[in-house]
């Protein structure tokens, strides 16, 4: 699978905007949020992917990921997000960083 980097960057910017606390930061997250309806690309050590697939996130945690076909009943207080395609990296920490932006995030 190829993916352009619009379609990465518009899977990352949904995933961010669906956890709780906004903005990427799920600081006080409480309760199920379920992102479904998408490509998910794990980085778990089988480098698992599923063309549709979920992730349960259960307050800061991943709870579980997989195919669209194992999730199973959902319960009815979760958060449920369909992504409609995009793409999710569950797991992956982004070190890219510019040298630039070292001085505007301070000490």
């Amino acid at each position: 699978m190829t993916y352009s980097r619009r379609t990465v960057l518009a899977g990352l910017g949904a995933v961010a905007a669906s956890v709780p606390g906004g903005r990427g930061r799920a600081q006080e997250a409480s309760g199920d949020v379920i992102l479904t309806d998408a490509t998910v690309v794990t980085m778990d050590d089988a480098r698992r992917a599923f063309s549709s697939g979920y992730v349960w996130i259960r307050g800061t945690q991943i709870h579980r990921v997989g195919a669209m076909s194992g999730l199973g009943p959902v319960p009815g207080e979760a958060t449920v997000r369909q992504l409609g395609g995009g793409l999710i990296m569950p797991g992956l920490i982004n070190c890219h960083t510019h040298l630039s932006n070292a001085a505007v995030r301070g000490p």
